[in-house]
């Protein structure tokens, strides 16, 4: 009985695996039976880009009020913004998500020159395109809020509104601060030496022990303040693709600030007092964007739409309703 198993799991993968190359052009990855389920929905589509790969999409909804929202990563997937799906009734909102190309529920490319910002902010484009979507919200979050600043400088004047989600306009700014927040664990737990003396460096703990409590507490103080990950969340983290991850490729030295003031559309900064992210990023982001505002989640960490979820929505939707009373707009 355990080789008949054993066996039916082998030819399960090798088919699973069969039905995810695309002439070679892809790398092949495993997927499970809520891939298939997911891309079974009416609410799912692939779209076609111009580089000959398909990415997963999907459309929520039937209202009047547009959002397209960019994942975070590189790598992780839509499903950790499941909850905008309960929080943003269809019959008013009209939600389109995507997984980017690299993500699990989108091609693989073994083409690694792919993986850089002007095609991916060309990507977001052509989802938006697909969708023939005009007067909308784009909302970006972490690496995602990173691609939606740079789409709303390369296609201005699209956007009705513009939602950026726990991300600072410098990657140098917020390694810096991280590995601040690391330094702080690292006194809490009374770390060695040498351990501490990695962390000053920007290097990886070597010890073990130590790299697993320390990794498990930033978790824990600075991206979901949460006792359990909500299953979404924790579904995204499982189908984050960890042995070929896009976040590799990019470049860790992207700074935005010389372009923030071209930013045209109206803009809200979404953060958290225990993000990995620096607050007071998001208040120089302000001062540099013509039409924008701030608003820090209280009690929220990097995912604060989870953890933080009544303060994180009572803002989001208090900003898209002055927008839609906008009669200019």
């Amino acid at each position: 009985m355990r080789n008949l198993l054993a066996l039916l799991v082998v030819v399960l993968s090798i088919e699973a695996m069969a039905q995810d190359r695309s002439a070679d052009k892809n790398v092949a990855i495993i997927r499970d039976s809520f891939y298939f389920k997911t891309i079974a929905e009416p609410t799912t589509s692939f779209i076609q880009l111009n580089e000959g790969y398909k990415i997963f999409s999907e459309k929520i909804g039937y209202g009047k009020i547009k959002i397209l929202f960019v994942h975070g990563g590189p790598g992780n997937t839509h499903e950790y913004f499941d909850i905008f799906k309960k929080e943003l009734p269809p019959d008013k909102y009209e939600l389109v998500f995507y997984d980017q190309l690299g993500a699990y529920f989108s091609d693989q490319p073994a083409d690694t020159t792919l993986w850089n910002l002007k095609r991916c902010v060309a990507e977001l484009e052509q989802v938006r395109a697909f969708y023939q979507l005009t007067d909308f919200y784009v909302l970006g979050h972490s690496f995602g809020g990173l691609l939606a600043m740079e789409y709303a400088v390369e296609y201005p004047g699209k956007l009705k509104g513009l939602i950026i989600s726990n991300r600072s306009y410098s990657t140098p700014k917020t390694d810096i601060y991280r590995q601040k927040l690391y330094m702080d664990i690292g006194r809490d737990f009374k770390l060695s030496r040498k351990s501490m003396e990695e962390i000053k460096n920007n290097q990886d703990i070597t010890d073990p022990i130590e790299y697993k409590k320390v990794v498990a507490e930033f978790g824990k103080r600075h991206l979901m303040r949460l006792d359990t990950v909500p299953e979404p969340d924790q579904r995204s983290i499982n189908h984050t693709v960890r042995k070929y991850r896009p976040y590799y490729y990019f470049r860790h030295d992207w700074n935005f600030e010389d372009s923030l003031s071209k930013i045209d559309a109206p803009t809200l900064l979404l953060g958290s007092r225990y993000d990995q992210v620096d607050t007071a990023d998001l208040y120089l982001m302000k001062d540099k964007i013509k039409e924008s505002e701030v608003y820090i989640c209280p009690n929220g960490s990097h995912f604060a739409f989870w953890d933080d979820s009544n303060n994180y929505f009572h803002a989001l939707l208090k900003f898209i309703e002055k927008q839609e009373r906008n009669p200019s707009r």
